[in-house]
């Protein structure tokens, strides 16, 4: 997944087949996601965190060092990012909204990545820069 879901495809769903994919397949793991640049809100340190487990006894244990952590980290993460996401995410209107902006995003990455490339090629940096049109 990229770092930030819908802007390596510019859709959600499409950005999350890989984790999909894993909980299909019964397998465990952990994913840290972050909401900072797919929701503009780069100060606010959004995030979430997600563990897929077994079973619950295997979750409760994990909770407990993923927690453990957190906290040494991060005593007291900043409300106001998520107050927003949850505003934007539990409102269809609103996260439809969202969803097509992410699309604008991605597309408009795309178009960047293809001036840079043109302007490198055009005055004849050395190199072969086409990986930077391939980017996800």
């Amino acid at each position: 997944m990229d770092l930030s879901q819908g802007l390596a495809t510019g859709s959600l769903e499409e950005d999350a087949w890989a984790i999909r994919h894993f909980v299909d397949n019964n397998l465990e793991l952990c994913v840290a996601q972050t909401f900072s640049k797919n929701m503009s809100l780069y100060g606010e340190r959004l995030g979430t965190f997600h563990l897929v487990a077994a079973s619950a006894d295997a979750a409760t244990r994990s909770l407990s060092q993923v927690a453990r952590i957190q906290l040494a980290e991060i005593y007291s993460p900043p409300a106001f990012g998520a107050k927003i996401a949850t505003v934007i995410m539990s409102n269809p209107k609103l996260y439809d909204q969202w969803k097509e902006e992410i699309g604008m995003i991605h597309r408009r990455l795309v178009s960047m990545r293809k001036v840079l490339v043109a302007e490198m090629k055009r005055l004849e940096a050395p190199g072969d820069w086409g990986y930077i049109e391939q980017q996800v």
